[in-house]
């Protein structure tokens, strides 16, 4: 049965990040799958051929797919390769085995699957949609909450404890253990320093916001070393991460 893909629209949502290999081209960029749009199943599949195939039952659709499912498995298991219009399936042994053939720890069965001609003709049809663009090496504050009020929307009251989340956010020196620089940056661009820190974890950090600041539109910035979980390596030189709120 001929794959109709031409004309459609089939789009991957993706991430475009920073090449960290070729650190001395500020254009060359990776991207990855951000996240799979949903997890589909038989009952899916069934679903969507009795409504362009109307003379089709779901359920009875469901069963025969099931049933197919199960006897390629059957023929995988028994040493066969099973190839279909748009995938192939061949059995695979990683490990070591002794001189008896007797299989020794670390042994794995499994099974690879690669596209036939015809998926990666019609693959050539995806187009891609950027989602996010990390850069930074993907260190990103994501939001700004203050904890007493439960605001997520940026506004913040002086006094109260906030929590930053984000991805590799932990503000650190080089040492990778003593705290670095937290600030809130104002309008006039005058930096106020925040010494009072509750947490300071990769993903977390949480403060209490200094009484004394005006009110007004500020940049938090939180200025680091920390590159990886591991602590074990920090940046040569700090990242400055930015995240724009106001003070009431």
């Amino acid at each position: 049965m001929a794959l109709i893909v031409k004309g459609r629209d089939f789009m991957w949502p993706v991430v475009l990040r920073e090449n960290t290999i070729t650190v001395d081209d500020k254009e060359d960029y990776m991207v990855s799958i951000k996240k799979y749009r949903s997890t589909k199943t038989f009952a899916d599949v069934a679903n969507e051929i009795s409504i362009e195939r109307t003379e089709y039952r779901p359920e009875t659709v469901e069963h025969i797919e099931k049933l197919a499912e199960q006897k390629i498995v059957e023929m995988l298991l028994n040493g066969n390769m099973f190839t279909g219009e748009y995938f192939i399936y061949k059995p695979s042994i990683s490990g070591v085995f002794d001189s008896k053939g007797e299989p020794r720890e670390g042994v794995q069965l499994s099974i690879n699957v690669s596209g036939t001609a015809l998926l990666r003709e019609a693959l050539g049809e995806v187009k891609f949609e950027i989602v996010e663009k990390q850069e930074l090496g993907g260190a990103v504050i994501t939001q700004v909450k203050d904890l007493q009020s439960g605001k997520t929307d940026s506004t913040l009251v002086r006094g109260h404890a906030v929590e930053t989340s984000g991805r590799k956010i932990k503000c650190v020196q080089q040492d990778g253990v003593t705290l670095h620089k937290i600030r809130f940056v104002s309008e006039l661009e005058v930096a106020t320093e925040i010494t009072d820190v509750l947490y300071n974890e990769p993903s977390r950090v949480v403060f209490n916001v200094p009484q004394d600041l005006a009110e007004g539109k500020y940049r938090l910035e939180i200025e680091t070393y920390f590159t990886n979980s591991t602590g074990k390596t920090t940046l040569k030189e700090p990242r400055v991460l930015t995240y724009n709120v106001t003070l009431i």
